[in-house]
């Protein structure tokens, strides 16, 4: 029909309201008349003149319930209205009935994404994708959907094949060099951020990235040139700020990392990292009194932040031992250069010597120990005692720290709990051997632990643990002679060999070994320590 015919021609010219004025004279001379139902539906819709549409929209379903192009509109208008379980089914309808209609196929996944349904989505795209192989967009779409959740060789090959469709993608190949970091394979990652960075000079997720990138390869000139860069582009993003504090932290330049940190605070004032990082900066840079004001600002916009510990231990305060919370804080961001820092920095051997105290032990029979580790963190002693065992259970409150020993594939059992707890659930007499390396450090009042060795030991058990000394701090500091332990300003505490006798007596153990060693290195100076072994009397 000739004004039909109109109205599509004042539709490719935008002049709205002409067309609609052509769709309704053709379809009061035809109510019947499908295309011209779908045309006002259309029209009617852009004007965002809902109702009315929807009505002509379904006039054109009942004409033909399956068409493909009426489906789509009303699921356009479903979405915008946030009904999206009705946009799912007016999309799906029109991508199953036109595979064609590549805007079918987009919306439906947009869609699914945003009501969270990942795994249809994925479907979805893959169905996409047999219709519409080329289409760099669904290849990142399903790359994307990997990433969610972390597969990170499937979303490297997705991206991969976005790229090979699109090379000009800047989002694929910065999100190409994201999976590429998260997998371990940095120097591809660098490679990808740059092709991103050569076709968009000044993207801030490229450049911050590679800094991410450069930071993990201990590159951290670079790094730090990359975030200062991201920095200038966006000078009101906090987190670049962040980053670029953390790299100039771990180069060494504490008054440059401090810079950043006050940056990134003075940009987000409620930023509790920031002011955590400043603490941690001033902190080494032995400025406590600057330290116990960033840590007191993290209190206050967490009242519950483990960080309290450190308030505590900075200022002095009494502590009988540190939340879980704190512990498994610490060394879940420790994990992944615990062994390093301790070994290569901070000359720790507690392990090696602890063990080797333990071989020289005289024994009624060589039969192998079942032995508990508490604490184990990454199996540092775990390593040293296994073949001294029959049987190793570790337990630790870090799950990063878990995972790590769980690598190593020498325990018969890891768990994450508390250690006390733990040994609550342990059978009485179930062991032969627990050993505690570096790890009462982190505890306090050892009394109930003490107990609970003592009920889970064997007869003629043994239990193996390192201290630091609250006795050598006497010559250094003023200590109360009276006093059992000490929680230090580093967090750690420190245990006086008097409690610890009395605690053995009290508990049915008998001293056997008391070495006193160097137990870490603190800022260049050697932390002592004891080394003991008890035996169940």
């Amino acid at each position: 029909m000739r004004v039909k015919r109109q109205g599509d021609v004042y539709l490719g010219q935008d002049r709205l309201l002409e067309a609609v004025d052509c769709y309704r004279r053709a379809l009061s001379a035809d109510p019947h008349y499908l295309d011209a139902c779908i045309g006002l539906g259309f029209v009617l819709a852009e004007l965002r003149q809902y109702t009315e549409a929807n009505r002509y929209l379904q006039q054109a379903l009942a004409i033909d319930s399956g068409n493909a192009d009426a489906h789509f509109i009303l699921g356009t208008i479903r979405q915008f209205e946030e009904d999206f379980s009705g946009a799912i089914a007016h999309f799906t309808q029109a991508a199953d009935t036109n595979p064609q209609l590549e805007l079918a196929h987009r919306r439906l996944i947009d869609v699914l994404l945003v009501v969270g349904e990942t795994d249809k989505a994925q479907a979805c795209i893959e169905k996409a994708l047999t219709c519409f192989p080329t289409r760099a967009e669904f290849w990142f779409d399903v790359a994307n959907l990997h990433a969610q959740k972390s597969n990170w060789e499937d979303a490297i090959n997705s991206y991969q094949r976005t790229l090979a469709i699109e090379p000009g993608a800047v989002a694929a190949h910065i999100n190409l060099a994201n999976a590429l970091t998260n997998a371990g394979q940095l120097q591809p990652a660098v490679d990808s951020y740059r092709r991103a960075l050569a076709i968009q000079p000044d993207s801030f997720e490229a450049l911050s990235g590679l800094g991410i990138a450069y930071e993990k390869m201990n590159s951290l000139a670079a790094a730090i040139a990359c975030f200062e860069q991201a920095a200038e582009i966006q000078p009101g993003d906090a987190m670049a700020q962040l980053r670029l504090g953390v790299t100039h932290e771990a180069q060494g330049t504490l008054d440059a990392a401090i810079v950043c940190y006050r940056k990134a605070i003075a940009l987000k004032q409620d930023y509790v990292l920031a002011h955590q990082r400043l603490g941690n900066a001033f902190l080494a840079k032995g400025c406590i009194p600057d330290a116990i004001a960033a840590f007191h600002a993290v209190v206050k916009l967490e009242p519950d932040s483990p960080v309290k510990h450190l308030v505590d231990a900075l200022s002095g305060r009494a502590s009988d031992s540190p939340p879980a919370t704190y512990v498994q804080q610490l060394f879940d961001e420790y994990a992944d250069k615990f062994n390093s820092h301790l070994v290569s920095e901070l000359k720790y051997s507690v392990p090696e010597q602890l063990v080797e105290l333990l071989r020289g032990i005289d024994r009624s029979d060589s039969r192998k120990w079942s032995v508990l580790d508490l604490g184990c963190g990454t199996g540092l002693l775990g390593t040293e005692v296994a073949p001294l065992a029959c049987r190793l259970v570790g337990v630790d409150l870090s799950s990063k720290m878990l995972a790590k020993a769980s690598a190593l594939d020498l325990y018969d059992r890891l768990m994450q709990m508390d250690l006390q707890e733990m040994m609550k659930n342990e059978a009485a007499q179930s062991y032969d051997l627990v050993a505690a390396a570096d790890v009462f450090v982190y505890v306090g009042k050892l009394d109930a632990l003490f107990v609970e060795a003592r009920r889970v030991l064997s007869p003629g058990g043994l239990l193996a643990f390192s201290v630091e000394s609250l006795d050598a701090l006497e010559s250094t500091v003023a200590v109360d002679e009276s006093a059992s332990y000490r929680l230090n300003p580093t967090g750690r505490y420190a245990h006086s060999m008097q409690y610890l006798r009395r605690l053995a007596g009290q508990c049915g153990f008998d001293m056997l070994i008391d070495r006193q060693i160097a137990v870490r290195m603190d800022q260049g100076k050697p932390i002592a320590g004891d080394l003991l072994i008890l035996r169940c009397n």
